[in-house]
């Protein structure tokens, strides 16, 4: 029986395949798809970015500043005569505070407005408030000519974005907001209103000195110092019962006028410039976080490089409409 020259052998081995051609085609079309997408994700990032840029020199053509060396510029100086923040910050340096820890939870208790309102201090409150109050007689005569001083501009220093330390907060609230209405809290005491009703308005002229600054945080401490006057004034009025006509009218100005809603929109024009800023500058972002949460999510996406033109637009538009309200 004749074999076949080719019968029970191994073929499998005969040479490679050549490549497929729709493996060719598969990377071919890989390839184009990706050059497709970068295309359209470089057109989309530049659109945006465009669109950014448009906005925000409309924004400059308002007359805003739109960066932190405009917004240093338009958070000017006094040019002429003294400066309010500065007579502030001038009496916090000379500002003695309480003899002892007692002393100073006494009249923390006064401050908080503890108990009914009408009711006498205790002796003891009584006596550290006058030995506290004598104390600070210099730091008292400064905020009073702080209150009637209209210019005003704390060392903020706004060129370095959300880096910027704002020390001065606390200082400003708690010993010369909280001063002079502990003054008039002893002056009800002993029934002077008029003395009174004068240290009051000083509270709220301190409280006047913080509307200028640029940034949330502090008109939120504004706010802060513009409760702890009201809790004051409160007792005032349930403890001294012989202010004049002239007298009320006075404090119902001052506390009219402690009311500027314009603070709130220079605050909102103040971080929307850091946030512009930030976009163009992200080194501004280094350095210390700052204590905001909002700021330091904010910060933290930039760094991550996750919050892009898109967002931004967003913000601004955000912006613009709380500055409406």
């Amino acid at each position: 029986m004749a074999v076949h020259p080719d019968e029970g052998t191994d073929q499998s081995d005969r040479g490679r395949h050549p490549p497929r051609r729709w493996t060719k085609w598969l990377w071919c079309i890989a390839l184009i798809c990706s050059l497709v997408a970068g295309l359209c994700w470089g057109a989309l990032h530049y659109s945006r970015r465009h669109a950014f840029a448009k906005r925000v020199q409309a924004i400059r053509a308002t007359g805003c500043p739109v960066t932190v060396t405009e917004l240093d510029r338009w958070y000017k100086w006094p040019e002429r005569g003294a400066n309010a923040a500065a007579l502030v910050l001038d009496a916090v340096s000379c500002y003695v505070a309480p003899s002892d820890s007692n002393a100073a939870e006494e009249l923390w208790l006064v401050r908080r407005g503890q108990g009914a309102r009408a009711e006498p201090l205790r002796d003891s409150a009584r006596t550290m408030l006058t030995e506290y109050i004598r104390a600070n007689a210099k730091a008292l005569e400064l905020l009073r000519e702080a209150a009637a001083t209209k210019d005003s501009r704390y060392p903020l220093d706004v060129n370095r974005g959300y880096a910027a330390r704002l020390t001065y907060l606390g200082e400003v609230v708690n010993k010369a907001g909280i001063l002079p209405c502990l003054e008039a809290i002893l002056h009800a005491e002993n029934g002077d209103p008029a003395r009174a009703g004068e240290a009051l308005r000083t509270a709220l002229g301190v409280t006047r000195s913080l509307t200028p600054e640029p940034m949330l945080i502090c008109q939120i401490n504004r706010l802060t110092c513009q409760r702890i006057v009201l809790i004051a004034l409160e007792r005032v009025l349930s403890r001294t019962q012989g202010f004049t006509e002239a007298q009320l009218l006075a404090l119902s100005e001052a506390v009219t006028a402690a009311y500027d809603p314009n603070g709130w929109t220079r605050a909102l024009i103040g971080e929307r410039c850091l946030l512009i800023g930030l976009y163009e500058q992200p080194g501004l972002a280094d350095g210390p976080l700052p204590n905001s949460p909002l700021r330091r999510t904010i910060i933290n996406t930039y760094k991550r490089r996750e919050l892009g033109a898109r967002s931004d637009i967003v913000f601004l538009d955000l912006m613009d409409r709380l500055m409406q309200v």
